[in-house]
């Protein structure tokens, strides 16, 4: 998502910091206990771990995640290192003495209730979005992008069962999990995801993130959520709009209305066969038939087997405000301000590179056409390709490198 070759525009809202990114996670990870949570804290609700009866007393909920947060941002340390941190504030504020051991810390981490969790991420959210600057386009209305993908898990015999791996019959393979995440373009925080095996659709995956969508959003997503289904239950249920990819095949001479050059509005009706991840209820509340515009453009960029670009959309009106205006205007004079209040617009809505993080197309376990990935991908280059080296080799030839 990060790289969104297809919408440019929004992929500093996705990745908002650009390359300050590594540099800010190693400025948090060097934080100590107490700088972490002064930092962090006020995006926190001070209720999401609300005290325990009989089982808090050095370790409480409240403690034991910032330690636990903590220890995630530096992996290598272990927990003997986060009680010796503990030691160390207690002795400062004359608290009471706690044992050596990790094991109470252990224990108090197994027992903090995975339903808070999302509440946190939410809360975050919340909190990023409301300091985030307000967005111009299509009117100011919030947008979200969807998309789903796989990541590997340590190997215990717990992930297999719960997350069972492909099946590969000479290679060694891991524990793999499904998730969805939900993207706020507001801000590029993350206020949900639904994780499951592989046997679990992302579109049913996507199902259980709907009740984070509210009247009057618009959603982002590719090929994948371009289906009939979830663009229809978007719209018809939930009053949400949808830009995206689509699997099916648009073709401009069956159109309902031309708007403009390779932009038509079209008709899709329902399928007869119903589909898997909605309820036979669900299924039955969706309209025969429905009126989507579909946009095709080129889209050609080095590197990327893809050259041209379906979008629908169930936003019908093209949006042409200056062009409204400009059709009223009774006097030329008038209409060249307006054409040069349209050009000072567009100036101004620029789009800011966000150089800095790179996508290596490198393997890290599995061997495959791809380069194995054998350093952080923070240090990882790739090969140069064959015209790049061509070009270095001509500008070395000539004296310029």
């Amino acid at each position: 998502m990060l790289k969104t070759p297809f919408f440019p525009a929004w992929r500093p809202r996705l990745a908002s910091m650009g390359s300050r990114t590594a540099q800010t996670l190693r400025k948090v990870r060097s934080y100590t206990l107490c700088q972490l949570e002064s930092c962090l804290g006020p995006w926190m609700p001070t209720g999401l771990f609300p005290k325990e009866k009989c089982r808090d007393r050095d370790y409480t909920r409240w403690r034991t995640f910032w330690s636990m947060l903590w220890q995630s941002l530096n992996p290598d340390a272990s927990g003997r290192e986060v009680v010796r941190q503990l030691q160390a504030l207690f002795r400062l504020e004359n608290g009471p003495k706690i044992s050596e051991d990790d094991g109470a810390y252990c224990r108090a981490k197994a027992r903090l209730p995975l339903t808070q969790f999302p509440k946190g991420l939410a809360a975050t959210a919340k909190a990023a979005d409301h300091i985030a600057p307000a967005m111009s386009s299509l009117r100011g209305r919030p947008l979200k992008a969807i998309d789903g993908s796989a990541i590997t898990l340590p190997d215990t015999p717990k992930n297999r069962k719960a997350y069972p791996p492909l099946q590969c019959a000479d290679k060694p393979s891991f524990p793999m999990m499904r998730i969805v995440a939900l993207f706020s373009l507001l801000s590029g925080a993350i206020p949900a995801v639904a994780q499951g095996n592989l046997g679990v659709s992302e579109l049913a995956l996507f199902g259980s993130l709907l009740s984070q969508l509210a009247a009057g959003d618009i959603l982002l997503g590719d090929r994948g959520f371009g289906s009939y289904p979830v663009i229809a239950l978007l719209q018809h249920i939930l009053s949400v709009d949808f830009i995206g990819r689509t699997t099916r095949r648009v073709d401009g001479r069956r159109r309902l209305k031309r708007l403009a050059k390779n932009d038509w509005l079209i008709l899709w009706k329902k399928s007869a066969k119903p589909s898997l991840w909605l309820s036979a209820l669900q299924w039955a509340g969706l309209p025969a038939h429905m009126t989507l515009r579909a946009v095709k453009g080129p889209c050609f960029q080095k590197g990327f087997r893809v050259r041209q670009v379906t979008l629908v959309t169930t936003l019908l009106d093209p949006l042409r405000q200056f062009s409204q205006a400009m059709a009223r205007a009774r006097s030329k004079k008038k209409r060249r301000e307006l054409w040069a209040e349209l050009l000072h617009t567009l100036a101004a809505d620029l789009v800011p590179e966000r150089p800095g993080r790179r996508e290596p197309r490198a393997a890290k376990r599995k061997k495959n056409k791809y380069p194995r990935l054998d350093l952080p991908r923070r240090k990882f280059r790739d090969h140069p390709k064959r015209n790049v080296r061509r070009k270095n080799a001509r500008l070395r030839r000539l004296g310029l490198m």
